[in-house]
């Protein structure tokens, strides 16, 4: 069994064991300007407000990125894929990749793995510019759990401490963390 197998049973696992809450996914607007173009290519995540059945899929992950490529240059489907090193900026690296259905609205795709019991999740851009983005993504499954993640994404290693700070808020101001969760950094420091 390959890694991407064996992950996406400890998420599907982890998923199904989590205790439900209140919380529903949230359908936010996407941000104004996405194109296709605009996403693609290289990110590294600065860091993340996840639920503790999407974390089960990042547990001890550092050095995350992850890589758009679509040859709709401004909506349509693409592909994702992700990278991270668990424990140690030295370990080898542990890779899922996904495809980006999109749904009619520019910045808005169901994101599919290919891995057996894996549930399409709500996929949205809600923030773009050259330099920086943030993703929500969401499912609620048939036993009514609901899981969440507030990705902060940079093109680069390192992002300005303020423009962290107000990318986070502005997923807040939207709802997007209804349970609180705390802001995770992604340790991106020697990976590189």
């Amino acid at each position: 069994m390959n890694v991407g197998w064996k992950l996406m049973t400890v998420v599907v696992i982890a998923m199904s064991g989590v205790q439900a809450s209140n919380t529903t996914c949230r359908t936010p607007p996407t941000a104004p300007n996405y194109v296709n173009a605009l996403y693609e290519g290289h990110w590294f995540e600065m860091g993340r407000s996840q639920t503790p059945g999407g974390a089960a899929l990042q547990v001890g992950c550092m050095c995350d990125v992850s890589d758009f490529v679509t040859d709709e240059p401004v909506q349509g489907n693409g592909t994702i894929s992700y990278v991270c090193r668990r424990f140690s900026p030295q370990a080898d690296p542990v890779f899922a990749n996904a495809t980006l259905v999109d749904t009619g609205n520019p910045g808005e795709f169901k994101q599919v793995y290919p891995y057996p019991n894996s549930r399409p999740l709500n996929y949205y851009v809600i923030y773009i510019d050259e330099d920086s983005a943030v993703e929500y993504d969401c499912d609620t499954n048939d036993n009514g759990v609901t899981n969440y993640c507030v990705h902060i994404l940079s093109r680069t290693a390192t992002i300005a401490a303020d423009k962290e700070a107000a990318l986070l808020q502005y997923a807040e101001d939207l709802g997007l963390n209804p349970d609180g969760i705390e802001y995770n950094p992604v340790q991106q420091e020697g990976c590189w």
